[in-house]
């Protein structure tokens, strides 16, 4: 049995990138404006189990200090209830139309130097969500796929600067604009996961 780990902040889309991974609509998502994932959801699809972490909220200090806590339990492969649970991969989902930087200087400070020493290998995939949204409607010439190659670049660079290894992938769930037909990358996410469970 594979164990994944979803973070993000609130509204990165985690549950639709699940959905989208596992190709049904397991679970709720929210509009936008209503966001859904408010506690611990639980899934089991063939040989994988998939967890998905209520979405950090950077004006919410405590709230955030306990999901982080959670994450770290499970990253550093202490008891979680009745049972061991060890987090294979850790897929940390960010917005591609936000800017995510006090997010991931957090999560990098907090969760990444604590969980992963300097120089190892890790087990984290950084999915660039929502990517189609960079593409607005008087630049639709530009290719999805130069949107997420630019995307992938900048943020395998600011980790490269941390020094954290982690493996970055620009996509979509659906796309938002005429040209975009569906999701975009969700297949090479699967496999860089499914890689980064072997680490």
């Amino acid at each position: 049995m594979k164990n994944i780990l979803f973070i993000g902040e609130k509204g990165a889309g985690k549950s639709s990138l699940i959905n989208a991974l596992i190709a049904k609509d397991a679970l709720e998502v929210g509009d936008g404006i209503n966001l859904c994932t408010k506690s611990e959801t639980w899934i089991n699809v063939k040989e994988t189990s998939l967890r998905e972490l209520p979405g950090f909220d950077m004006s919410q200090f405590e709230f955030n200090e306990r999901i982080l806590s959670k994450a770290i339990e499970m990253l550093t492969y202490k008891i979680y209830g009745d049972f061991k649970w060890k987090v294979d991969a850790l897929v940390v989902v960010v917005d591609a139309s936000d800017d995510n930087k006090e997010f991931l200087d957090y999560i990098t400070e907090c969760l990444f130097y604590r969980c992963y020493r300097d120089g190892q290998k890790s087990n984290i995939v950084l999915a660039i969500n929502k990517s189609d949204k960079l593409i607005n409607s008087e630049a639709q010439h530009i290719n999805l796929k130069t949107v997420c190659d630019e995307q992938e670049k900048l943020y395998k660079d600011f980790f490269k600067k941390k020094c954290v290894d982690v493996t970055c992938v620009a996509c979509c769930t659906d796309g938002d604009l005429e040209h975009i037909d569906g999701s975009y990358n969700i297949d090479r996410l699967s496999k860089e996961i499914m890689r980064k469970c072997e680490v």
